[in-house]
């Protein structure tokens, strides 16, 4: 052997990390893809308690199953505590895309969202109609409409970038529905194996120690996994263009990271809460008044014109918007519909506007927290996501948790990726208990849907609001109670306070 060369070193926690990603796998496969295989079930409308005759032993598999996938995940965290390591990224973000194919491949059990996306695909490239107002029961006679089942006759919820992204796959697949099935769900794999990517470009400038373990977190996450590709919801789309947001302000580009939020919100609406999180972090980097002048009208002349040019072929009027804001209309999984079950006297409505001004105190503190430096900011998106989800809105689905366990991964703070861990898997868990013990409680029993209902929040909120509490790091403490006189050191100092903050 020459003089000077070395044989390429083993990073210390590889060999845990890949027996840990063999375990998954043989999850994935053995409970999932074995049990739910979408080349079986791909052409009909089917949930996971109907495919497994509601059966004792599908619900322990499937609970045990999940439970097991986040014990692993926690595992891997624990694996690369501390190590910072660049060799070993190539493996967790190539695990995760093993993870990708093996659950594409698997039927989505509990949400047919994604056969709507392929519909409203097809009416807006085949049929030239606009989707967000034309309906798939306008078209009762073209075969792939019908599997939209619940809805066949409501136009599309989602922003104009969402309906462009989701018709991606159909100019290769045309009007073949399990070749639409699959490049939706690894196209929204990807798009997991890249967040992942970004957390960790995100990290390494804020906490490079933590960077690793945020991107095991987001693409390694069982939540996020089976929402966004065995079920193929889009949030995982607007997550990334988020992240991408978040990472673009962190390296310095504010206007850029704006910008990227604007076309987050043009896929789905959630993440227009984090809008003025993104700008009081922006205009607290700036020197001058003059400069944050400067920022505010590029910012908001190049934000207009995204969102007019992205719906410059589905504006119909101030109708476009109706569809989004019904979507709040109903119900589930919220604090209000707790409140309201518990009680028996507090209506709906009034439950949903104690949850709202409850969050009102909790997006203070995320603005606060804005405010503080890099680190601030993603706590304060981090928790101004988990109070929208907790407290204001009044339907909650599970998928929605994957807004909030990829802006945890993003948070260099250990209670908030503990805090999501636990909420994932309770989110996860939801699944079973609505497609399980829902129908053997009966189905038209209002007192089994209030059980079923109560479970699912409590089980995913109130632990993770407890670790919050309990358990959040004094480092994360001790950054919302910086002084003015730091602030100012920062702008005076042009970041370097921030850069402090990151060697710590």
């Amino acid at each position: 052997m020459r003089r000077g060369l070395r044989h390429p070193t083993v990073p210390r926690a590889l060999p845990g990390l890949l027996v840990l990603a063999a375990l998954s796998e043989l999850i994935y496969v053995v409970v999932f893809l074995r049990a739910f295989p979408l080349l079986r079930y791909y052409h009909v409308d089917i949930d996971m308690g109907a495919i497994t005759a509601h059966s004792h032993r599908g619900y322990d598999e499937f609970v045990g199953g999940i439970t097991l996938l986040f014990v692993l995940c926690a595992a891997g965290l624990y694996v690369l505590r501390g190590s910072n390591d660049r060799k070993l990224l190539p493996w967790i973000l190539g695990s995760a895309a093993v993870f990708v194919v093996t659950l594409a491949l698997v039927y989505p059990i509990t949400a047919i969202d994604i056969f709507a996306y392929i519909d409203q695909s097809r009416i807006m490239l085949h049929y030239h109609a606009n989707p967000i107002f034309v309906p798939p029961a306008s078209f009762a006679t073209d075969p792939l409409m019908p599997l939209s089942d619940g809805w066949s006759g409501a136009g599309s919820p989602y922003g104009p970038l969402g309906l462009i992204i989701d018709a991606l796959p159909m100019p290769f697949a045309g009007a073949n529905l399990l070749a639409n099935l699959i490049l939706l769900k690894l196209m929204f794999g990807g798009m997991v194996v890249s967040s992942g990517f970004v957390i960790y470009r995100i990290l390494l400038r804020v906490s490079p120690r933590h960077a690793l373990g945020g991107a095991l977190l987001g693409a390694w996450n069982p939540l996020i996994l089976f929402e966004g590709v065995a079920n193929g919801h889009n949030d995982v789309a607007m997550m990334l263009f988020a992240l991408l947001g978040l990472l673009s302000l962190v390296e310095g580009d504010l206007v850029l990271g704006i910008i990227l939020l604007v076309a987050a919100c043009l896929i789905k609406f959630a993440t227009i809460i984090l809008m003025p999180l993104f700008l009081v972090y922006a205009l607290n980097r700036l020197p001058t008044s003059a400069a944050r002048a400067r920022f505010l009208a590029l910012a908001s002349s190049l934000a207009a014109f995204v969102a007019v040019f992205a719906y410059s072929r589905f504006w119909q009027g101030p109708d476009t918007l109706a569809h989004v804001l019904s979507q709040n209309q109903r119900y589930l999984d919220s604090f209000s519909s707790v409140v309201t079950n518990v009680t028996h006297s507090i209506a709906p409505d009034r439950s949903a506007v104690i949850g709202r001004i409850l969050f009102g105190f909790l997006y203070a503190f995320a603005l606060f927290l804005s405010a503080r430096g890099t680190a601030g900011l993603l706590r304060g998106c981090f928790l101004a996501t988990f109070g929208f989800v907790a407290l204001a809105l009044t339907n909650v689905e599970s998928w929605y948790g994957i807004w909030i366990v990829l802006l945890a991964a993003a948070v260099p703070f250990t209670a908030e990726r503990a805090g999501s861990l636990f909420f994932a898997w309770g989110a996860s868990l939801g699944a079973a208990f609505f497609g399980y013990e829902w129908v053997w409680r009966g189905l038209s029993n209002p007192q089994a849907y209030a059980y079923v209902n109560n479970k699912t929040y409590l089980l995913s909120f109130v632990p993770t609001a407890v670790v919050l509490v309990v358990f959040s790091d004094d480092r994360a403490r001790s950054w919302t109670a910086r002084s003015a006189a730091t602030r100012i050191r920062h702008v005076r100092q042009g970041g370097a306070a921030d850069a402090v903050d990151a060697r710590r």
